[in-house]
């Protein structure tokens, strides 16, 4: 199993959040994984993260292929060039032992 996690910065405010959960429900429905949503308790509050588990590489590969040619999801995406701030978005993949 690898696990997929997506974080970043975001502005604060609830139109942030409400995004968040956007793309959140969004992903989910339409391209029926199970993601969550998180966000930092303590420390810095305006960090999101989403995770998601996948069977395989291969699997996250296929799904991110996926996502990444459906043009309602991208549209999403530009929804938050004010919201993202720049140079936060990190992508980690993390592999049970």
């Amino acid at each position: 199993m690898v696990r997929f996690q997506r974080t970043m910065k975001v502005r604060r405010g609830k139109h942030s959040t409400k995004w968040a959960k956007e793309v959140l429900d969004y992903t989910n429905a339409v391209h029926e994984k199970t993601f969550q949503l998180f966000r930092s308790r303590f420390g810095n509050l305006s960090t999101i993260y989403w995770m998601a588990d996948f069977k395989n590489l291969a699997t996250l590969e296929a799904w991110q292929k996926k996502v990444g040619a459906d043009p309602g999801y991208r549209a999403l995406i530009k929804k938050a060039f004010d919201i993202i701030i720049p140079g936060t978005v990190e992508d980690t993949i993390l592999e049970s032992l």
